[in-house]
């Protein structure tokens, strides 16, 4: 059968599919309702006509009783026997989208919405976010398992409920990605959960080991190209994302198709690849790879170039080595394939090196080199006691000299040998985390474009397809997409500003005028876009204030990153105060929040590009927009000041100096 809307001249997509406890199918669309299949085979259509507060039907579920339960792109609706009705939960903000409806065994129903999770039972309802322990406020995912406990998917992770408490899961904690879209167990006792950059196979005793501090992360299997995806991305935010069928086999939905697998087929896990050593360098000098090296000592350089000998697909090989007698624990790279040494002092070493398939086992057969660096006359015993005895001969007094200088200069030569390693080590690490920072960066604005451009054309649809709903529909639905598009208008001009800041082409325009004015415009115009999210500006500003030399452009834009800043890391609180004071001849800018606050020991790095804070990198904050106030403060002769403790929120300060009267 085609589903279609009545009258309507294109094809609906099908956005949702539940079989109640009855064995009738029901089937939500994006923009012709909701359909339930009939027993000769038709369809029976619900519309606004019906109840529905939208036509776009992102979920469908059931109660104990019996009764439907179906998530629109407003709202949550409930079946009451000849219509739906709304139903108002302590979430139910304009345009909150419903992704997932459960019922779990003993009979609580849980919604999960953009913004937190929905518990209705007998006790009443109960909203959760990440004050309480969940990995973020949106919900995709539900699962119960035979214990009881409830398992969700969110944008930040994975979290579990159990006895009134949840735990959660993050990238930082091992995790191979922080959005779960979908999630199903085997009768292993592993989830399996899609991502966008595969689907994810985790024992649950192995989150009980980490949750219990028996490991300090979790590797769970990721499988992606190499196991047939012929996407990594998976598609989610509807209900449902994956289902497991009668046989026991699992279906995951991606952006370039279906793919399905049983978890009894997947055999025994992947031996890990062998490892073979390509070349090898010493003080420059290529050595031979099939017998042990022996070398008078140079400038300690070392070089090993080695691959995997692997058949199948090697995009997913990690590489571990380690040099023994100079490290002391092995050093993880990734798909790096070089290891470079530099300083290592005369000896007898072993370089070691191993691989694995993704986050399966490391393989036993390494690749092993043995090195010795023979000491050279200079650096062995015997001529420092030809020395010592050429000094006794010569004078008593001479030795003693002499020998003061040599252990004097031989520690600051130590000194500065243990300096430039530190400095060589120090700078590797900084540029592997720029690096680092930068795929992230490049990943995060991509799903930030990605989220308001799916929005902008959700709504635009709809609203095309129901043009003789209520003008208070259409407006919200217009209003919807006029703030996606301010969104990306945002997004744009912070993504330029960078570029042209980090390239040194930006041009500031500074005129003298009144700073405050502009401060309070800027906090008018944003205000609109931060009640929508639950916040509220706090304005105080004093009269007069100095005059201030200034870009209005770039002043805008500084305060309107920090009043972003401090909505991101709000924690629980919804409160944002934003103060100019006059200070002597300064004029100070101040934005507060009552978030979860920043280590001492990371403030210097917050103004840094690229840099985000340890503690949560899961918060949406892609490192560019203090990096955009600092230079907007330094280019207007400022200074930009940061206060916070964690738990106590922060308040950033800008202060720019008057015009000289």
């Amino acid at each position: 059968s085609v589903i279609r809307a009545e009258g309507s001249t294109r094809f609906d997509y099908i956005t949702s599919l539940f079989r109640d406890s009855k064995e009738t199918l029901w089937v939500g669309t994006s923009g012709g309702g909701l359909r339930e299949r009939l027993a000769d085979g038709g369809f029976r259509e619900y519309t606004k006509q019906d109840g529905l507060s939208s036509l776009l039907i992102s979920a469908i579920g059931e109660d104990h009783a019996g009764v439907l339960w179906v998530g629109t792109a407003d709202s949550l609706e409930r079946w009451s026997g000849d219509r739906f009705v709304s139903v108002e939960t302590p979430d139910s903000l304009d345009h909150n989208m419903v992704h997932v409806i459960f019922t779990d065994s003993r009979g609580d129903l849980w919604v999960g919405r953009e913004w937190g999770l929905t518990r209705i039972g007998a006790g009443g309802m109960q909203v959760y976010g990440v004050e309480d322990g969940l990995a973020s406020e949106t919900v995709y995912a539900l699962h119960e398992d035979e214990r009881g406990d409830l398992w969700i998917g969110t944008t930040g992770g994975l979290s579990r409920y159990r006895d009134g408490a949840f735990v959660s899961l993050k990238r930082t904690d091992g995790l191979p990605d922080s959005g779960i879209y979908t999630m199903m167990e085997d009768d292993r006792d592993h989830l399996w959960m899609t991502a966008n950059r595969g689907v994810i196979r985790i024992a649950k005793s192995q989150a009980e080991s980490f949750w219990n501090g028996e490991i300090d992360k979790v590797r769970p299997a990721l499988y992606g190209r190499s196991a047939g995806l012929r996407s990594t991305e998976c598609s989610g935010g509807l209900q449902p994302a994956g289902f497991e069928d009668e046989s026991g086999r699992l279906w995951f939905a991606t952006v370039q198709g279906v793919v399905t697998i049983h978890p009894d087929e997947l055999g025994p896990p992947r031996q890990p690849p062998g490892v073979v050593l390509d070349r090898a360098f010493v003080d420059r000098r290529s050595v031979d790879l099939y017998s042990p090296v022996e070398l008078r000592h140079g400038d300690g350089e070392m070089e090993f170039q080695y691959a995997a000998v692997s058949l199948m697909d090697a995009s997913d090989i990690r590489f571990r080595y380690r040099l023994d007698g100079f490290d002391e624990t092995w050093r993880e790279v990734g798909s790096q394939q070089v290891a470079r040494y530099t300083n290592v002092p005369p000896g007898h070493y072993r370089f070691r090196v191993a691989a694995s398939h993704g986050a399966g086992s490391w393989a036993e057969n390494e690749a092993v080199l043995e090195v010795g660096l023979l000491p050279r006359f200079y650096q062995t015993n015997t001529f420092l006691a030809v020395v010592i005895l050429g000094a006794l001969l010569a004078a008593g007094s001479g030795y003693t000299l002499w020998t003061r200088q040599a252990r004097a200069r031989r520690r600051r030569l130590e000194s500065l040998v243990a300096e430039r390693t530190r400095s060589l080590k120090e700078a590797t690490r900084k540029l592997e985390g720029l690096t680092r920072r930068q795929s992230d960066f490049v990943s995060g604005i991509s799903h930030e474009l990605k989220t308001p451009l799916t929005l902008i054309r959700l709504y635009a649809e709809t609203l095309l397809e129901n043009v003789g709903s209520t003008q208070e529909k259409r407006i919200g639905y217009s209003r919807i997409i006029v703030r996606e598009v301010e969104r990306l208008t945002r997004l744009v001009d912070r993504v330029l500003d960078f570029s042209r800041i980090e390239h040194r082409v930006k041009r500031y325009e500074l005129q003298d005028g009144d700073l405050a004015g502009t401060v309070v415009d800027t906090a008018g115009a944003y205000e609109s876009y931060l009640k929508e999210a639950g916040f509220t500006i706090r304005l105080d500003v004093d009269r007069p204030v100095p005059i201030v030399r200034f870009d209005a452009d770039a002043i805008a834009m500084a305060v309107i990153n920090l009043l972003e800043n401090a909505a991101k890391y709000s924690g629980g609180s919804k409160m944002i105060d934003l103060r100019v004071r006059s200070r002597n001849s300064s004029v100070v800018v101040e934005v507060q929040d009552q978030g979860v606050g920043i280590p001492e020991e990371e403030q210097e790095r917050i103004f840094e590009r690229f840099y985000r804070v340890a503690s949560d990198p899961g918060s949406g904050d892609y490192g560019i927009g203090l990096f955009v106030v600092r230079d907007v403060v330094n280019a207007h002769d400022g200074r930009v000041e940061v206060d916070s403790e964690p738990g106590r929120g922060s308040t950033f300060r800008m202060i720019f100096p008057g015009v000289a009267t």
